[in-house]
């Protein structure tokens, strides 16, 4: 169980959600993954200083609630959703992202190649949210990536505006062996 409210964060490291490995070595994940991850309410600012997203939430993570956050002035990747994971693990499921504002402006320096929600993982919806920067668009900016073998995806209602990209699907990346 993850329960951040209420904070406050700037410059700070990526948070991992799930993040367990194994699920063969631990056969209880496949009845009882690590759920409850509950993140409102929150101010994020200027960006991550190491890791890839400022949430990744990854293998076995379930029953997410990502809702009524702030990011501001956010040079960084927001929320990363992996579906990838390896052969013993379960991607994270039972997604909802609400209510967010991301302001994604490169308030200082140069603008970072960067997205404010990935979304390679099924069983998610993410609306009424707000993704956008301040003045002229940002072309290292992509507002909603969804991978195309996502499944049971829930995406409306978000505002996105000066974007280079506002919703866009990539393709799934497999290999044959």
């Amino acid at each position: 169980f993850v329960k951040i409210t209420g904070s406050y964060f700037r410059n700070a490291g990526s948070i991992a959600l799930g993040n367990v490995r194994g699920r063969k070595a631990r056969g209880y994940l496949d009845g009882l993954p690590t759920g409850q991850h509950i993140i409102t309410d929150n101010y994020f600012e200027g960006g991550v200083c190491y890791g890839d997203a400022m949430f990744k939430i990854g293998s076995c993570a379930s029953q997410i609630t990502i809702a009524n956050n702030t990011f501001v002035n956010f040079n960084s990747n927001g929320l990363w959703f992996m579906g990838e994971c390896g052969n013993t693990d379960m991607p994270c499921e039972n997604l909802i992202v609400s209510g967010n504002s991301f302001d994604m402006t490169a308030a200082k320096g140069e603008s970072n190649k960067r997205y404010a929600i990935n979304i390679t993982s099924s069983f998610a919806t993410v609306a009424d949210n707000q993704i956008y920067v301040r003045g002229e668009k940002d072309e290292n900016l992509c507002g909603i990536i969804v991978s195309d073998d996502v499944t049971r995806l829930s995406v409306h209602d978000n505002t996105v505006f000066g974007c280079a990209k506002g919703i866009v699907s990539e393709y799934a990346v497999g290999s044959v062996g």
